[in-house]
């Protein structure tokens, strides 16, 4: 439940869905709000004259909870439906979706606390794909209108380069809507479009969160696919533009030439004349746009060389139809047929170089080690065989601990190997990345334990178990909690390529209550896939952390002095350094340990371990540590000093104390943002300078961490063996 809210005040949710023949899919949609974590809401079904099962299902759901409405009417459409729900809803906010569709568990929550938060008049969040044969997911938005937190006053028309236009995946205040007279076109498809324009020209604030919280299902039966022989796609879409250029003309706020939003529908049109248009409608069709477009103001935003052309040739304004037409034709025929020329083409010629003849011809190219590993996809897997990818293939952390604990004790038969070239993995566990080896198993083991992200090409065979150990409870907001304006400008791909890799986890590891749902918005991991149990690297400090012998002969081992008090100094990775060379790194926020060691004393010796990513500092001779293992670190250190990193809770575990240095609390908040239910508690180990560090540890002062704080986040102490899991798997 949204923890920013009174339990006896909370606002309610009106969620419509318009129902036409969609028994197959019906039940799935309305669960997916019967499962929500927000659970204030009401659901209104508009069956538009459905003639299958649906309303059957309906009435069905309905004996089991009474928040479930059915409205049944004769067939008017979807815009129609939608009005009359919003006429009778009670909610104090709205939410649209599609009977085929899916909305994720969290979405209530998340919109309700962001437009409470940001006192906006809607919310908007990304979206992906189902197609329920082969069940294939594929999030492929890209739009840099996310890299914002939200948008205010004329911002709000930034929204206009959002392509293709949904209503359903928005979350609105019902008032907004009433208050601006707000509804959807009725008689047509392609109705949401005059909507959603009208309520970005009248928004004040919107906020944007960029997680794909809803789900197209691609049904071939839905209303915008079928029919495609008739003129009705035509006819709607010229009916939608004309409602949409009668809105933009009653526009009195700002300049009325938006040049993404024409852009476009003209990519919808060419869309539509090719695919959604019978013959003896497209010449109408194609006169009916160039009309329309004739009395907008249009202007180039450099993304097609064919609207370029068109616009430098005033094809629009001049209403050029014949030459508009030779352009549509070349567009969705020629440039089809030379693309797929070039193709045979291309494949004639790899067919012509593997013909002994003509070997001599071409230059012989020595086969990828990546043919390896699809080559071995094509064989049975080695069903024995757990393979440790590790953290970027590095021997160190959960992987690490874990690889240890199941060497000693009895595998079950089970051969167990890890990718790295470190030496401390006895050889005959060892496979060398990238080696033959390294695809071969990669491809044929039955259980591969990772601790990162994954490779891209990497696929998962049936049959096969992937487990995600991670590499630590967050602070700073992960992949879906946050917008990543750094990372997303520099990679726009980013969160595409990570949801993907998401998709083929089995199991995620976390070691604490208080990181599932954490670990649940970030990912959009369902919580039911979710180990609860201790980090296997904090087993290992629980067990040493009262062996004093043991931590002596680390001491001893880094040659670090026995009489001497240790203080660690472990910083964190930031965003605004992403994609930067590191000699331009900005180091700004860490902290000066040449003059943290100078005012500490001879008492006190200062060792720090740099991120893996982090550009060193001069620190004038002070070593340094970046090549230790950080648990090992860990049990010979008295203070540990780190930022946002989650190698704190680690410290939690066998009560080390610890301060922050967080210099750059604004300036990360602003590119990346940090779990407010993890860092208030935290904000009583900050510290300002150097100075007010010492004076902490010297005088004893370091303040404790509430007790529960400790218990919901500082590591799950009880609970099932992850080896006991793993071996049973």
């Amino acid at each position: 439940m949204n923890r920013n809210l009174g339990e006896n005040n909370l606002p309610l949710v009106s969620v419509i869905i318009p129902v036409y023949n969609t028994q197959d899919y019906i039940k799935i949609c309305i669960e997916s709000i019967l499962q929500q974590t927000y659970q204030n809401f009401e659901i209104i079904c508009i069956s538009d004259g459905s003639t299958d099962q649906s309303v059957d299902i309906i009435h069905r759901m309905m004996l089991n909870d009474d928040r479930i409405q059915l409205i049944e009417i004769e067939n008017h459409g979807q815009g129609y439906a939608r009005n009359m729900a919003l006429g009778v809803c009670h909610g104090d906010f709205v939410v649209f979706l599609d009977s085929d569709d899916y909305l994720e568990s969290l979405t209530f929550e998340l919109c309700i606390e962001r437009i409470i938060k940001d006192q906006s008049d809607f919310a908007v969040f990304d979206w992906y794909s189902y197609r329920p044969i082969g069940g294939k997911v594929i999030y492929s938005t890209q739009n840099q209108i996310f890299q914002n937190y939200s948008l205010i006053g004329e911002e709000c028309k930034k929204l206009f380069t959002m392509f293709p236009i949904f209503s359903v995946n928005k979350f609105y205040r019902t008032e907004f809507l009433k208050n601006n007279h707000i509804l959807f076109g009725e008689g047509y498809i392609y109705e949401d479009a005059p909507f959603w324009i009208k309520a970005v020209l009248n928004a004040n604030k919107i906020s944007l969160i960029h997680s794909p919280l809803y789900r197209f299902t691609i049904n071939p039966t839905s209303s915008t696919r079928k029919d495609r022989q008739s003129s009705w796609h035509a006819d709607s879409f010229i009916k939608s533009l004309e409602v949409c250029w009668e809105i933009i003309g009653k526009d009195s706020i700002g300049n009325k030439d938006y040049p993404e939003l024409y852009f476009g529908f003209f990519q919808k049109f060419l869309d539509y004349y090719k695919n959604r248009c019978p013959k003896d409608r497209k010449k109408s069709f194609l006169k009916q746009f160039v009309d329309l477009y004739s009395v907008v103001p249009l202007s180039d935003i450099n993304t097609s060389r064919l609207y370029r052309y068109l616009l430098d040739n005033n094809v629009f304004n001049e209403k050029k139809y014949l030459l508009f037409q030779l352009c549509v034709f070349y567009i969705n025929c020629i440039k089809p047929r030379k693309q797929k020329y070039k193709k045979k083409m291309k494949a004639f010629l790899t067919r012509v170089k593997n013909k002994k003849p003509f070997r001599w011809f071409f230059k012989k190219q020595k086969p990828s080690l990546q043919s390896e590993y699809h080559k071995n996809l094509k064989l049975s897997l080695y069903n024995n065989v757990i393979l440790f990818f590790g953290f970027d293939n590095r021997y160190t952390g959960n992987s690490r601990y874990l690889f240890e604990d199941l060497l000693k004790s009895d595998s079950g038969g089970k051969e167990i190997f890890f990718i790295t070239k470190n030496p401390m993995v006895p050889l005959q566990y060892r496979i060398a990345p990238y080696s033959e080896r390294y695809y071969r198993f990669l491809a044929r083991a039955r259980i591969i334990i990772f601790e990162s992200w994954t490779p891209q090409w990497m696929q998962k065979r049936t049959g096969t178990v992937w487990i995600q150990l991670w590499h630590g409870t967050p602070i700073k907001r992960l992949l879906f909690d946050s917008n990543e304006q750094i990372v997303t400008k520099n990679n726009p791909r980013n969160k595409n390529g990570k949801f993907a890799d998401i998709q083929k986890w089995d199991y995620l590891l976390t070691d604490s209550i208080g990181t599932v749902p954490l670990f649940h918005s970030c990912f959009l991991f369902p919580p039911k896939k979710m180990i609860v149990t201790m980090y296997p690297r904090v087993k290992y400090l629980v067990e040493h952390r009262d062996d004093a012998q043991y931590c002596i002969g680390l001491k001893n081992l880094y040659d670090l002095p026995c009489e001497k008090k240790l203080v660690l100094y472990l910083p964190t990775w930031r965003d605004y350094n992403y994609k930067i060379q590191k000699e331009e790194f900005d180091t700004s926020y860490l902290l000066d340990i040449v003059k943290l060691q100078s005012i500490l004393g001879e008492s006190y010796y200062v060792i720090y371990k740099d991120h893996v990513f982090l550009s060193p500092p001069d620190n004038s001779g002070l070593r340094n540590f970046s090549n230790c293992e950080t648990q090992e670190l860990l049990l010979v250190a008295d203070y540990l000093i780190t930022d946002f990193s989650s190698v704190l809770f680690d410290a939690i575990s066998i009560d080390l104390p610890i301060l922050l240095y967080c210099k750059d609390i604004e300036k990360n908040e602003e590119v990346r943002g940090t779990y407010s239910k993890v860092f208030d508690s935290l904000e009583m180990l900050c510290c300002d300078d150097e100075e007010e560090i010492c004076d902490k540890i010297v005088n004893g002062d370091i303040p404790s961490l509430p007790a529960d704080f400790c218990e919901r986040f500082g590591g799950k102490k009880d609970g099932v063996s992850l080896k006991d899991i793993i071996l049973n798997i």
